[in-house]
């Protein structure tokens, strides 16, 4: 009918014509749904903000760099899906085009999904969280204390976050204290803030915990989350922080450096905080068992006096008295054996002992070695060759002032010295005798 009538103001030439929301809201759908057929093409793209809702419809955006779509998949093409749709996932689209009227919205009706890889922040996500498990960033979760009595939340002071943590801190413990650290929890300067925000609460060391988190979202709104730099300072933190980023199915960077991590804000504050009567009842508890303990060992105890008071003769008294004083004089013993005073006086005998027999062979050793030095020095004298010369001999040299052991280099008219005791002689050799009788003669 609406096409009918537009098409009836165009054809009749009728400017401007008057039109409801609902007559050109159903002209443009039928105008898309005859012109625009996508069933012959491959649509590819990242999923974003994908959810599925019990009747087994899935709604989700596939986008790129420059420009995204909305998108459903309606149960019976969903139930033929042979892999889960997750956030980040690369995918290629077979689908067609649809007007939705009641909200203006151009949608994509999706027949078929098929895997393309994952998508370029799903895989950044991946590297990352597998850099910081290989640096050992997700291992060493501390412990939470049993009742904090003041508590940081980073998060946007205007969301639901706050106002949940805060319901169940009333509900639980409502003499809980909460200092908020208003942070931006998406967009560009959200990771920054949420450093900050960890970094502030461990230099002022106020608080005993520290919750960070936001609502749920898709993998760009929770990407803040998931910054390097966040995860190293959650990581370093010297207080306990329990992530709660997102729903249940959410996981973060920053939820695995955490020490703990709950699926939802409202579960933090249930982690961190115990409930009141529940700690009352508990103590009572205890109070009973150690009421009930403190009687028991009375009774022990009373019941051991009165049989040691009916059995126990003075004989047996005295001779435990006995053993005890034996025990105690033994144990003086070897106390005063011990004393610091004892031990020194059997040092300075054992270092006496010591010092007498060093001595002695010391001396012993300096005897050895004298008699040695004085049979050398004999030796060294006896073959010295001035000693000789002592005795009346002579020491005869050369021309070249080398010692003549034999005639034979010596020649009549040669010159030679001769040493004596007290000085030398400058002699001219006349004649060379030998030993057998033979001689030459000079007549010099």
């Amino acid at each position: 009918m609406a096409e009918d009538i537009m098409t009836e103001d165009i054809m009749t030439e009728n400017i401007y014509p008057e039109h409801s929301v609902a007559e050109v809201a159903a002209y443009i759908h039928k105008l898309i749904r005859r012109s625009a057929d996508l069933s012959a093409y491959w649509i590819c793209g990242e999923l974003s903000g994908v959810k599925r809702y019990s009747s087994g419809h899935i709604y989700f955006t596939i986008k790129d760099e420059q420009a995204q779509l909305s998108c459903v998949m309606y149960n019976s093409n969903a139930s033929r899906l042979s892999f889960p749709l997750k956030d980040g996932k690369k995918v290629k689209l077979r689908c067609k085009i649809d007007f939705y009227e009641a909200r203006g919205q151009c949608q994509l009706i999706v027949l078929a999904v098929e895997e393309a890889g994952s998508g370029q922040l799903y895989a950044k996500y991946l590297a990352l969280k597998e850099k910081l498990a290989a640096e050992g960033l997700f291992a060493n979760a501390r412990p939470l204390p049993l009742l904090p009595r003041r508590v940081g939340v980073i998060t946007s002071p205007s969301g639901a976050v706050i106002q949940d943590i805060c319901n169940v801190s009333c509900r639980r413990f409502p003499a809980a204290d909460i200092l908020l650290y208003p942070a931006a929890v998406q967009g560009e300067t959200a990771a920054a803030t949420l450093r900050r925000g960890i970094l502030l609460f461990n230099r002022l060391k106020n608080v005993d915990v520290i919750i960070i988190g936001r609502g749920g979202g898709s993998i760009e709104d929770l990407w803040p989350f998931n910054d390097e730099e966040l995860a190293r300072a959650v990581a370093a933190s010297e207080i306990p922080v329990v992530s709660a980023v997102g729903h249940e199915t959410d996981y973060t960077i920053c939820d695995f450096v955490a020490d703990h991590r709950a699926p939802t804000p409202s579960a933090a504050a249930e982690m961190v905080w115990p409930v009141r009567d529940e700690l009352q009842t508990r103590i009572a508890g205890a109070e009973r068992r150690m009421a009930f303990a403190l009687e028991r060992n009375w009774e022990a105890a009373n019941f051991r006096y009165s049989h040691c008071a009916a059995h126990f003769t003075a004989t047996q008294a005295a001779a435990l008295l006995n053993k005890f004083f034996s025990a105690w004089q033994t144990a003086i013993n070897r106390l005063q054996n011990q004393h610091p005073l004892r031990q020194t006086e059997r040092n300075h005998s054992q270092i006496e002992n010591l010092f007498a027999a060093a001595s002695q062979h010391i001396r012993y050793i300096l005897l050895q070695k004298e008699q040695q030095w004085r049979l050398q020095t004999e030796k060294l004298n006896n073959l010295n060759p001035l000693n000789v010369l002592m005795r009346g001999f002579g020491l005869v040299t050369d021309k070249n002032d080398a010692v003549a052991v034999s005639t034979a280099k010596i020649l009549p008219g040669d010159n030679i010295k001769v040493t004596l005791q007290d000085g030398k002689l400058a002699c001219k050799v006349l004649a060379v005798e030998k030993i057998n009788g033979k001689g030459v003669t000079c007549d010099g």
